[in-house]
C-alpha cells in the first residue's frame, strides 16, 4: 500500500481544524462537524479528547493554536512520483488536471510497466481535439446533472 488512508484522513482533518483555529474562527460545534463529516466514526471520541487533554498540544481550551503558519500537509516524494505516473497517462489530460509542481519529478513507474486489460482493441483517440471536446461536454453535463442527447455513428456507418 503506497498511501495510508487512515493517517491521511487524520492529517487532513487536523489541517482544517488548525487552520480555522489559527484564523480565530473555530468553535467546538464546528470542530465536531469537521470531524463527523471528514473523519472516521470513532474519530469523534479520539480527536477532541486528544486536543482537550493536550496529548496533542495543538489547540488550547480557548480553541487557539500556537501555530504561526497555516497547517499544510505536503506530499511525500513517493506520492509525487505516483502522481507523476498517473499524469503521464493521456487519459488524465481529459480532466484538465494540472501537473504544476511535479514537472521535475520522475514517475514511479515507466509507461510500459502499467498493463491495462479488458479494453477494446481499437482503443480511443484521447489526443484527438474532437474527442477531447466531446469528453468535456459530457463531463460538464455530469457535474451540472444535466441530460445529454448523444448521437454517434456505429461501426456500420449508421447514426444511433
Amino acid at each position: 500500500m503506497l498511501f495510508s488512508e487512515i493517517y491521511g484522513t487524520y492529517f487532513r482533518v487536523m489541517e482544517e481544524i488548525l487552520n480555522k483555529a489559527a484564523a480565530g474562527t473555530l468553535t467546538r460545534r464546528e470542530m465536531t462537524e469537521i470531524i463527523r463529516n471528514r473523519a472516521f466514526e470513532e474519530s469523534i471520541a479520539v480527536i477532541p479528547q486528544a486536543l482537550k487533554s493536550e496529548s496533542w498540544p495543538l489547540i488550547d481550551e480557548d480553541l487557539k493554536t500556537p501555530l504561526c503558519h497555516p497547517a499544510a500537509m505536503g506530499l511525500t516524494e513517493l506520492e509525487k512520483r505516483w502522481l507523476r505516473t498517473l499524469l503521464d497517462d493521456p487519459r488524465i489530460a481529459l480532466f484538465d488536471v494540472s501537473s504544476e509542481g511535479l514537472e521535475d519529478v520522475l514517475p514511479l513507474y515507466p509507461k510500459d510497466a502499467l498493463v491495462y486489460f479488458d479494453q477494446y482493441s481499437d482503443g480511443d483517440s484521447y489526443d484527438d481535439p474532437k474527442y477531447q471536446e466531446h469528453f468535456k461536454v459530457i463531463l460538464q453535463a455530469l457535474h451540472e446533472k444535466r441530460k445529454l442527447k448523444i448521437v454517434f455513428q456505429g461501426r456500420h456507418g449508421r447514426n444511433h
